[in-house]
């Protein structure tokens, strides 16, 4: 699986996703072994009948669709650990290309955290406490209020 940060802006991530050949087939196998666990087959005990009568019970798409969720879920997974995403959300698929026999492209976008720069707050903090001598606790906690919204920067 490939995995490439096409670029980051307002707090979102745009990966796309590269997942060879055989990694599908590899996957497609492993959701299959899922799939039959649960699955009655006449003639076969729950979860016993062999993976072609699996097959080819499953309605249409239901295997592609059921593979594609897995590879998902890994693409995350590994977006997050390789390009060390602070993801917020749920990721959402943008673009998917998924032919037969050939590789998978995906674009997911992703919510991260967003960057806050506080600058130098404690200064500015101090600063405005000494100048405005506020008279009790509440009128002192809005003043640092006040100062660090004012401040900040959210990205």
């Amino acid at each position: 699986m490939k995995l490439n940060l096409l670029k980051t802006e307002k707090s979102t991530a745009i990966v796309e996703v590269i997942v060879e050949v055989n990694e599908v087939q590899a996957e497609t196998d492993h959701t299959l072994e899922h799939l039959s666990l649960n699955m009655s087959v006449k003639g076969f005990r729950k979860g016993k009948a062999p993976k072609a009568m699996v097959k080819k019970e499953l309605k249409e798409g239901v295997l592609e669709q059921e593979t594609l969720e897995h590879v998902l879920n890994h693409a995350v997974s590994d977006a997050v650990r390789e390009l060390k995403l602070k993801i917020i959300g749920n990721p959402s698929l943008q673009k998917s290309d998924t032919p037969k026999d050939k590789d998978w492209t995906f674009t997911l976008v992703i919510p991260l955290y967003p960057d806050i720069d506080l600058k130098d707050y404690q200064s500015r903090i101090k600063s405005s406490i000494e100048k405005n001598k506020p008279k009790d606790e509440d009128a002192k906690i809005k003043i640092i209020f006040d100062q660090l919204v004012d401040g900040s920067i959210c990205e």
